[in-house]
């Protein structure tokens, strides 16, 4: 995904490295810097774990986020079947998350979570109606 990102943005010239995150952030770090040997990173300043991590080891530039929109914000709304998902993030990366399924996989993922469980849009709430049903009960 982020490469199509970088490619809409017209951002060139810049390699991307997937590294698992392992056994621990400290474990995620060393990997990061073992494979990519950087001179320079640069972190937002809500990863604060990571940023005192890292900056034992390697010079860090800490940014602040911007904007109120988190991958989590879009997973949650992919989660509970909101179309809005696509209006926090680029054209690219939605056709990207499209592509390889990536809709149905979060969904199955955020199943047993209770936000979506109980959303409105997965799950109505139903009133009671009838003969059988008593005062304050559902």
């Amino acid at each position: 995904m982020l490469r199509a990102y970088l490619k809409e943005a017209g951002i060139r010239g810049v390699t991307i490295v997937a590294l698992n995150d392992g056994k621990s952030m400290a474990w995620a770090v060393d990997n990061l810097l073992r494979r990519c040997r950087p001179d320079l990173l640069f972190l937002s300043d809500e990863k604060t774990g990571l940023v005192s991590i890292a900056a034992r080891k390697v010079r860090v530039v800490r940014f602040p986020r911007t904007g109120r929109t988190s991958s989590t914000l879009v997973r949650s709304l992919i989660a509970r079947g909101d179309p809005r998902w696509k209006s926090f993030t680029g054209r690219s990366v939605a056709r990207a998350i499209e592509r390889v399924g990536g809709i149905r996989r979060i969904q199955r993922a955020y199943l047993g979570h209770r936000s979506v469980r109980q959303s409105p849009r997965q799950r109505p709430p139903i009133a009671p109606s009838g003969p059988h049903t008593r005062a304050g009960t559902r």
